[in-house]
């Protein structure tokens, strides 16, 4: 029995060292033999798709180096994924990634990373949903650079000790909003955690803020401090910063007192086992909508009394289709709700929901709902997207963001008093009049007129619905007279003039 055990563990060890491999290999891109170490796990044998880890060495390192440093094959080994760590090109100062500080070389590595996911796919069954990225100082540069360049293909990236650099960070613009993990120590004489511009370094604050903005994130939880319990000196201080767009997320670990190094397995935040678990929380979700609202006013200054429209647009600039949209439109008190008129969809007038039930790609629906003004004071009226089946990448719905543009808003000016704004868009001329009195105005429509006398006795009367009247006063006395108009709504404005 204890024979047959034995052979049987023997047979077990002898398949799971067959089973998992890691082999060193070359391929070609922009005229340049590439190498990498490649490591399959366990797992691999028994088909289906894993996910893919790539790791990037720092200046002057490789991808042995960072094999043996990380121990990505062990942690791969039991949570079933592929890991790649590929060699950067030589340069004066040894290999270097083209992360774009200064003296980078100028191959494409952006385009050879998604090479070699690509020659990577060609045998071994990848799952592209979960392709992750993290590297080691320049390494950590490029991963930031990769995150803002092949976000199409990259699921989410972390960093340790790599900043973005300060020519990737003015134009870093992701077709989507990446999850990004960044590690640093405050005391790191390298890459120092207040940034080196001399280096094309920015600094630590200055990369996550980007990524806050890119990703719109709510930054305005605090840092949660983790205690030195591993006894090695350090603490950290984790900022999670977990409500942005389309599920990302921002994690920074601050390192307090920590220097340009790789965080192993004997601290209370080991580098790599911290990235796997960051990694497993994101999984590639294409977007395939992009919402943006636009609103604009019929009158820009309302009148109080008068009505007011109110016209809002809402665009689906993305090449997919979106489904089950609700806009909720803030209405604020001063504003009566008269009617409405859309292209698509169902509006409720009580609580001022706009639903579209599907808007296609590069789709356009409007709606224009008319108030009465009631109030003379300054009013705002804004529209914002509160749910849609479909992930849009840079806009959360329903954070009252007004930096997105799923969120619009529209501001009615001033008010004034109904008769004093009619009364100044009335001209009469010219008055005196001898013959004839032009009655010019703005606004609304002017039905009636009645003239009366110093003694209030009507004098004449007629009708009107022009901008411009014409009144023959020739039979009148020489005097002065009050010309009263009377619009549609039974609004009565009067003017004075006087006979010649």
């Amino acid at each position: 029995m204890k024979t047959t055990v034995t052979f049987l563990l023997a047979i077990c060890c002898s398949f799971y060292t067959y089973a998992q491999s890691t082999v060193s290999a070359t391929m070609e891109h922009g005229g340049i033999e590439r190498t990498y170490r490649f490591h399959s796990p366990p797992a691999a044998t028994l088909g289906g798709e894993l996910p893919l880890v790539i790791v990037l060495h720092g200046l002057g390192g490789s991808g042995q180096g960072m094999m043996g440093g990380t121990g990505f094959n062990n942690i791969a080994n039991e949570q079933d994924f592929y890991v790649a760590y590929p060699d950067a090109t030589s340069s004066v100062l040894g290999t270097m990634w083209n992360a774009g500080v200064p003296l980078s070389p100028t191959v494409d590595d952006v385009d050879f990373i998604s090479s070699l996911i690509d020659e990577i796919a060609i045998d071994n069954p990848l799952d592209f949903t979960r392709i992750y990225v993290c590297g080691f100082s320049m390494g950590g540069m490029m991963s930031h650079r990769l995150a803002c360049e092949l976000s199409d293909k990259i699921t989410a990236i972390a960093s340790m000790a790599g900043v973005m650099t300060t020519t990737v960070e003015p134009t870093c613009s992701p077709t989507r909003a990446v999850p990004i993990m960044h590690m640093h120590g405050t005391e790191d004489p390298t890459v120092p955690y207040g940034g080196n511009a001399l280096f094309g370094m920015t600094s630590v604050d200055e990369t996550i803020n980007k990524w806050i903005e890119i990703n719109s994130c709510n930054a305005s939880n605090e840092p949660v401090m983790i205690e030195d319990t591993a006894n090695d000196g350090y603490t950290f201080d984790w900022w999670e910063i977990d409500d942005c767009a389309a599920g990302s997320e921002v994690w920074l670990y601050t390192i307090n007192g920590g220097g340009h190094t790789w965080m192993q397995n004997n601290t209370d935040v080991p580098s790599s086992a911290k990235m796997w678990e960051f990694f497993q929380r994101h999984v590639l979700q294409q977007a395939t909508i992009d919402l943006e609202l636009q609103s604009q006013l019929a009158w820009q200054s309302a009148i109080v009394g008068e009505e007011l429209t109110f016209e809002l647009d809402i665009t689906n600039t993305a090449g997919g289709l979106a489904t089950d949209v609700l806009v909720n439109i803030n209405v604020p008190e001063g504003l009566t709700y008269i009617s409405q008129t859309s292209t698509s969809g169902f509006f409720n007038e009580t609580s001022f929901g706009w639903y579209v039930n599907v808007l296609e790609a590069g789709a356009t629906e409007t709606i224009h709902i008319t108030f009465i003004m009631d109030t003379a004071e300054e009013l705002v009226i804004t529209a914002e997207v509160e749910t849609a089946a479909e992930i849009d990448f840079d806009s959360v719905p329903a954070n009252n963001n007004p930096e997105e543009d799923d969120y619009t808003v529209a501001a009615i000016e001033v008010g004034t008093d109904l008769h004093d704004v009619l009364a100044e868009s009335i001209r009469l001329y010219p008055n005196p009049a001898m013959n004839n009195l032009t009655i010019d105005f703005d606004g609304p429509n002017f039905s009636t007129f009645v003239v009366y006398d110093l003694m209030g006795r009507l004098v004449m009367q007629g009708t009107t619905n022009k901008a411009k009247t014409n009144i023959d006063v020739s039979t009148l006395a020489k005097g002065l007279y009050n010309i009263q108009l009377i619009t549609n709504d039974g609004i009565a404005v009067s003017k004075p003039f006087v006979k010649g």
